[in-house]
């Protein structure tokens, strides 16, 4: 399967280009300050044999989605984030670290040269867009996945602060009982982030789309607010953006779930949350985005960019008012 990515005008929502990334898409990132696109990207080896295990890569790209750099062999990489005024990128691995399937790496790379430069140990994987940075404070904040094994005396989420600098690693902190994270979403205005934790693939089923938010300090990990809500039948796959600058606002889109058949999929109903940034708390919810998988936030324009995966569209709505 080959994924690929458009490139909108955010003035009028036009597609300008569509690029082809030679894989399956695992998680894609703008950087504004450095003019890049960070994609993780599951490609077989180059000249491999049909059937060969595909590596997940790192690919750089500039804006007009010319490939600039690629950087292979990062096992399970889930997540992608970069710190653009310090010239680094992180990636967040799902599958395990030195060896240990139940810790989580982080890799920190020079965004230049591509080079590596360390790897941090995490007590728990890092979840699919498990990452965040807040380029002004030099903090990131990554959201730590309940572990899966046996033993599930450690079956709980976590956040863990970490130094954009140097890569080292804060602190760490559960946030949650759950196992699954589904999302980070970080106000480099505010310096808060909200993580979004909810049940798992195994427990969702059961619990229907029972969320919880925690909002916290983006370097410190101290809690500052969190909320709950219950919405049976909305799941998982929760994709978050930061509101405009003084409005106090993060926006949460659900997948719809199929309950029936316990997957999540892009015909089902979907919805829009909307959480207060200064509590954490859920304020509104709106209904009936039906195949609405992903959306981005332009502060710029106050436009909310919406993608749905059944019909291949991409609208913009006015999120001054939400």
């Amino acid at each position: 399967m080959q994924d690929t990515f458009s490139i909108l005008d955010a003035a009028s929502g036009r597609s300008r280009r569509t690029v082809p990334l030679g894989g399956a898409e695992v998680a894609l990132t703008l950087s504004v300050r450095a003019g890049r696109i960070y994609a993780l990207v599951t490609l077989p080896p180059a000249g491999s044999a049909p059937g060969t295990l595909a590596n997940i890569v790192l690919l750089i790209l500039d804006t007009d989605g010319r490939a600039v750099k690629r950087i292979a062999q990062l096992g399970g990489a889930a997540a992608v984030t970069v710190d653009a005024r310090r010239g680094r990128i992180f990636v967040g691995d799902a599958f395990g670290c030195q060896g240990d399937l139940y810790r989580g790496c982080l890799y920190m790379f020079d965004a230049t040269s591509g080079r590596r430069l360390g790897a941090a140990s995490l007590p728990t994987t890092v979840g699919p867009g498990g990452l965040a940075i807040d380029e002004g404070r030099g903090c990131g904040v990554a959201a730590l996945e309940g572990t899966r094994g046996l033993d599930s005396t450690d079956a709980v989420a976590r956040v863990a602060t970490f130094d954009t600098a140097t890569g080292h690693v804060r602190r760490t902190k559960q946030t949650s009982v759950e196992r699954a994270v589904y999302a980070v979403a970080l106000d480099p205005a505010t310096s808060r982030a909200v993580i979004v934790n909810g049940p798992d693939d195994y427990d969702v089923g059961n619990e229907g789309g029972r969320l919880e938010t925690k909002l916290i300090d983006t370097c410190s990990g101290r809690m500052l607010g969190t909320g709950s809500v219950t919405s049976s039948g909305v799941g998982v796959s929760w994709r978050t953006a930061a509101a405009p600058v003084g409005a106090h606002r993060f926006f949460i889109l659900a997948q719809g779930f199929d309950v029936q058949h316990l997957h999540f999929a892009p015909d089902q109903n979907a919805t829009l949350t909307v959480i207060d940034e200064r509590t954490g708390r859920f304020v509104d919810t709106s209904r009936g985005h039906v195949g609405d998988t992903a959306f981005a936030f332009d502060d710029a324009t106050k436009r909310l960019f919406i993608a749905n995966g059944s019909n291949d569209t991409v609208r913009a709505i006015d999120a001054s008012h939400l």
